[in-house]
């Protein structure tokens, strides 16, 4: 932003996209993931440049014939030009071949480690990142971005390799017979120059918000779909449909303008042929009548100017294809190196990677990456997360939608920590910098006690649950957990009410928190165990497809088959986030004996929604206005006639 002037902040949510990157790093990215695929581009531009050698022999032949003819030349000079266009034919098939083949085998490959690297990012990124974004640019990026990148590769690339090549290997043909023949192509490529200069200097911007205004159109689909019944329930339908009218009328408006761009591209370019085209015949005119070429070899240069036309204009309209794409793969890559804890103000500006995240090495933004750290005793290392410290990689899972608690860069090393202790230090936390949500916030919980947090709603509970688990960024204080030493699974598992039944087979559902280290034959055991402690009788086949392309599950299942993802993942240290109150009564008493399972020799922070299962913890932590109003036990808050005892006898009363 601008030092002078009044700041003004967005309206909403509709500027505060992801970054984009930029050439330089774009390029940077493209080189790091391109390890070991280099001979593939090496043998494509060698095949190609053979085959563009190769489309030499037919105007070539045709002017040799042409001059044999002209000259009353005996019937056997028409056998080697004959033998050369068979020849070539044979040959540039075989090397054209070879080159479409190739070229797609690096770029597709190349952009699969983008996509790969970019997905474990995405999967890396705050959760309130996401959300000031919309989930739609992310969904967008990984999505139609890399559709949009697939699709160039596939169908343009090589052709442009080849046309690329045939220009040079032309143009070296026509100085071969004329220096001079070469002076239609150099006014034809001024017309062309300007003609891209002036589609350059509009495209990246249409196609740039082509992108975001079709991010924004998927984001208000997505919302509205979401949200339906809330949608109908109060009445909304017709301002959801004018809203998604509107961000769809954009997206159409900027493709439209695209198009216009594209065609208005075409013109010009038509010109710069007839350009070409006139300019040969006003060269090779004086040229042949002055003795200096023959007729044959002026027809050669013509016929080799046509057979340029053609791919010419592909290579200057892929201008077109290659807008979008680079449009695309600015925001591929700005995910990649996006600042996991910066908030995007409504700018494209790219926070470069500080981590190496994305440049295709392991633990640069990969979940498998580097996880340090590991204790040699019953201590476990110190996971700390100070105040804006960007994650360097997954650290805990959500068995609801999984979510990562991260293990921060620059973690302060306080020395070994008790596997399972969580320290809170001056935590604070808010959305907005003058709506603070938690202030000062001191809690140590010890390895295997159970802490339940109450209070009204707004109070900032599940706030401080994120928090813990990682999926928010403090504001100021830290948050420590002692991780479990000598595993590689989750130090953190937070399970929330807002649970995601991914679509698959149950036994995949249960177990893909399972160490990676675990063998195919043990993951049906493990899901197996699991479902039954939780209590779900009902999954009797794990092969069972479920989600939404299967069996929809109703909402005490699903909770069962994320408490049962709990038990496959083993963590020290569990969150539950009002995780049982989707049940009704009857389900209810079934996912508390679930629920009590699941952190049975762990270390557990329950947000209680009823004050019954707060009751059964060690302690209470008692939460008002985003502060801890009073600890203790049920026994001691019980007595001291505090904000606990008012709830309580509140909550008695009403059942």
């Amino acid at each position: 932003m601008r030092a002078h002037g009044p700041v003004w902040l967005p309206r909403g949510p509709a500027n505060r996209w992801l970054p984009l990157a930029s050439g330089r790093q774009i390029a940077a990215q493209v080189r790091s993931h391109s390890h070991g695929l280099w001979r593939w581009l090496v043998l494509a531009v060698v095949a190609m440049t053979i085959s563009a050698l190769t489309s030499l022999a037919l105007p070539v032949a045709t002017g040799m014939v042409v001059d044999q003819v002209r000259t009353h030349g005996p019937l056997s000079g028409l056998i080697a030009p004959g033998v050369m266009v068979v020849t070539a034919v044979i040959i540039g098939a075989v090397a054209s071949g070879a080159g479409q083949a190739l070229t797609p085998s690096y770029f597709a490959a190349v952009l699969a480690r983008l996509r790969e690297d970019m997905l474990a990012r995405a999967l890396d990124l705050d959760q309130q990142l996401i959300e000031q974004a919309g989930s739609a640019d992310l969904v967008a990026r990984v999505g139609d971005d890399v559709a949009t990148v697939r699709d160039s590769v596939n169908a343009g690339l090589p052709r442009m390799v080849n046309t690329s090549i045939l220009l040079v290997v032309a143009a070296s043909g026509l100085a071969a017979m004329s220096p001079l023949f070469l002076l239609p192509l150099a006014a034809g490529a001024v017309v062309f120059t300007a003609s891209v200069r002036w589609f350059l200097k509009r495209a990246p911007a249409i196609y740039r918000n082509e992108r975001q205004a079709s991010a924004r159109q998927s984001q208000d689909i997505l919302s509205t779909l979401h949200g339906l019944d809330a949608v109908r329930a109060f009445g909304l339908a017709g301002l959801r449909t004018g809203i998604v009218a509107r961000s769809s009328w954009q997206a159409v408006r900027w493709e439209l303008r695209g198009r216009f761009l594209s065609n208005a591209l075409v013109v010009r370019l038509v010109i710069g042929e007839a350009v070409v085209i006139i300019g040969q015949l006003l060269v090779s005119y004086p040229l042949v009548t002055g003795g200096h070429v023959s007729v044959g070899q002026a027809s050669a240069a013509g016929l080799l100017l046509l057979s340029l036309m053609g791919p010419l204009r592909f290579l200057l309209m892929f201008i077109d294809d290659l807008q979008a794409a680079y449009a695309s793969l600015q925001r591929i890559v700005g995910v990649l190196g996006v600042d996991a804890h910066h908030a995007p103000q409504g700018d494209d500006s790219f926070a470069a990677p500080t981590d190496g995240a994305g440049a295709g090495q392991p633990g640069a933004g990969s979940p498998a990456g580097a996880r340090s750290g590991v204790g040699p005793s019953d201590t476990g290392p110190v996971e700390s997360r100070p105040v804006g410290v960007g994650p360097m990689d997954t650290g805990a899972m959500e068995a609801g939608p999984i979510e990562a608690a991260r293990i921060e860069a620059g973690r302060i090393e306080a020395g070994p920590m008790e596997t399972g202790r969580i320290e809170i230090r001056h935590l604070g936390f808010a959305y907005r910098p003058d709506q603070p949500v938690l202030s000062d916030i001191n809690l140590t919980i010890a390895p295997g006690e159970h802490v339940a947090v109450i209070g009204e709603s707004g109070a900032g509970k599940s706030t401080l649950a994120k928090l813990i688990a990682g999926t928010l960024s403090s504001s100021s204080g830290e948050v420590a957990v002692g991780a479990r030493p000598g595993t590689r699974g989750p130090a953190v598992v937070l399970v929330s009410q807002d649970i995601h039944t991914f679509s698959g087979s149950l036994a995949d559902d249960v177990t893909m928190g399972a160490p990676a280290s675990t063998v195919d034959d043990q993951l049906a055991a493990l899901a197996r165990d699991a479902l039954d402690r939780v209590g779900a009788d009902w999954a009797t086949d794990l092969s069972m497809v479920v989600g939404r392309l299967g069996t929809a599950l109703s909402p005490a299942q699903a909770q069962q088959v994320a408490l049962a993802r709990v038990l496959v993942a083993d963590p020290a240290i569990v969150i539950l986030d009002e995780a049982t109150a989707e049940a009704g009564s009857a389900g209810a008493r079934m996912l508390d004996r679930a629920a009590d399972e699941a952190i049975a020799g762990r270390t557990a922070l329950v947000i209680a929604h009823r004050l019954s299962q707060a009751a059964y913890a060690d302690r209470i932590v008692v939460m008002a206005h985003g502060r801890i109003a009073e600890v203790g036990t049920p026994d001691e808050l019980l007595v001291r006639d505090g904000e606990f005892t008012r709830l309580w006898k509140a909550w008695q009363a009403q059942r």
